[in-house]
């Protein structure tokens, strides 16, 4: 964060370039993408190496979330204090752009989704950047391993956040580009009892069954990343 440029950009307000109906920078280009970082081979916890044929999770939107805490004139310990507290409840953010994504991204191709669609405006106000949330509906898989095939089709109602650190104010570039990452290791079948799989092919459906419970458990510890830098 840039604390003191915050506060410069706050008290010389009246004297920036900023207008009515016009934001502090253009949010000019995103993209969401999802990526498998593996290391090695997927294995289940039995040692049985997983062949992975397809993995894909629907994305309906990527909200950009602010700071809600004007500066004040408090300590600047007391501050960074109570902005630790808010943090550990989730409190003190507000949104400041949805992202409309509304597609299925695949973990295996990892392409990027670009997105054109942002609401209410693509004009970002002067704000600090903090977490960008990942809003998830949808996955889809698809594996062999031993002697048997699994099959995933489940509904999700999963959010998944990134935290991120970007002032928008008469410092910054006119035009931004952000760039959100949706990262997954070995950890996707952690705790997974595939051993206990009859022969042949078997698809879960139910988010109840215990090993799509499971499956899912390992989707939320999804890792986020975003990048903002200035757009060409």
């Amino acid at each position: 964060m840039k604390p003191a440029l915050a506060v410069f950009g706050v008290a010389a307000c009246a004297g920036c370039a900023w207008e009515p109906g016009h934001g502090f920078a253009t949010l000019s280009e995103a993209s969401v993408v999802a990526r498998l970082e593996l290391e090695g081979p997927l294995l289940s916890d039995s040692g049985d190496e997983i062949s992975l044929q397809a993995l894909e999770i629907d994305v309906s939107a990527v909200t950009l979330e602010a700071s809600a805490h004007a500066e004040s004139a408090e300590p600047e310990h007391m501050h960074e204090h109570e902005e630790a507290q808010a943090d550990e409840v989730g409190a003190g953010l507000e949104p400041v752009a949805v992202l409309r994504v509304d597609q299925a991204l695949d973990w295996i191709a990892a392409a990027p989704v670009e997105v054109t669609a942002v609401e209410p405006s693509r004009e970002l106000p002067q704000t600090e950047l903090s977490r960008a949330t990942v809003s998830l509906t949808f996955v889809r898989l698809s594996c062999a391993f031993a002697d048997a095939e699994l099959g995933v089709e489940l509904p999700l109602e999963l959010e998944l956040a990134g935290a991120m650190d970007f002032d928008v104010d008469r410092d910054a570039p006119e035009r931004l580009a952000v760039h959100v990452s949706i990262l997954q290791s070995t950890s996707l079948f952690r705790g997974l009892d595939l051993a206990g799989l009859p022969p042949g092919s078997t698809t879960l459906l139910d988010p109840a069954d215990p090993l799509a419970g499971a499956l899912l458990e390992n989707l939320a510890e999804s890792q986020v990343a975003v990048a903002v830098r200035e757009a060409p």
